[in-house]
């Protein structure tokens, strides 16, 4: 007989039956909960970290120039940073810095490629205040120079 039907078919004198429904109340929660922590799925929820990774994707392309920082995006998310980054370094396989200046690079190139507009408006376009700091980082990401990578395309 299953934990369940003894706790509703029993026949225990009725002096002990309030401790014996309280013990087989107890041995189903234990079942339970055992059953859940060996599936483990409901510990982690994919489809929810999922949904706040693009989520966060969508924040930080809408406001690329400034985008939030790691404590704005925990606070949005009701989450603690350290929480927050652990699940972004593992969505996203890098950290949320990395993520943002690789997103301005990859603007900053189809910028460059596409439109025909000074290097100072496209690193203005892509967050960076002076241009020597945005060549900088560009060389660093493709190997090249904005310069060198203009005349290439």
């Amino acid at each position: 007989m299953s934990a369940t039907e003894n706790l509703f078919h029993h026949s225990v004198d009725r002096r002990v039956a309030k401790a014996f429904i309280t013990a087989k109340s107890t041995e189903i929660a234990c079942l339970s909960l055992d059953t859940l922590l060996t599936d483990g799925s409901f510990l982690v929820r994919r489809d929810v970290a999922v949904d706040r990774l693009e989520r966060i994707r969508t924040l930080i392309e809408a406001s690329l120039p400034n985008p939030p920082s790691l404590c704005d995006l925990a606070a949005t998310f009701g989450m603690q940073p350290q929480d927050l980054s652990v699940e972004i370094r593992e969505g996203l396989g890098v950290s949320l810095n990395q993520y943002i200046t690789s997103r301005r690079m990859e603007r900053a190139r189809t910028l460059l490629e596409s439109e025909n507009m000074p290097l100072k408006q496209v690193a203005y376009k892509v967050g960076y205040c002076h241009a020597s700091n945005f060549c900088t980082a560009f060389k660093r990401h493709f190997g090249r120079p904005p310069k060198n990578y203009m005349r290439l395309c």
